[in-house]
């Protein structure tokens, strides 16, 4: 089962909260306790502007990730959702 998040308010929270969310994709509760490797989106609204950033690997290896939270610190959005993938067995990962 995927994890999903969504955050509104000011950024620097949603920095740290994003930083520790990055940890569930090793250590997330999930039925065969390996975490959500599978991957990762960031999505945002700001200045009438949706950025999304995702990718199929692990977010806790992901410098793509950590980019993706560096922009969330500059652009400073007030609406975000995150998700991390645990594939159903048998699912392709592919984005």
């Amino acid at each position: 089962m995927c994890r999903m998040l969504a955050l509104t308010g000011c950024t620097s929270p949603m920095v740290d909260i994003l930083l520790q969310f990055q940890k569930l994709s090793l250590h997330g509760k999930s039925t065969d306790n390996k975490g959500h490797k599978d991957g990762w989106g960031i999505g945002y609204y700001t200045d009438n502007i949706v950025t999304l950033f995702k990718k199929a690997e692990c977010a806790a290896t992901s410098s793509q990730y950590m980019t993706a939270v560096e922009t969330v610190r500059e652009r400073m959005p007030h609406v975000l959702m995150a998700h991390l993938r645990k594939a159903s067995p048998r699912t392709p990962v592919t984005i």
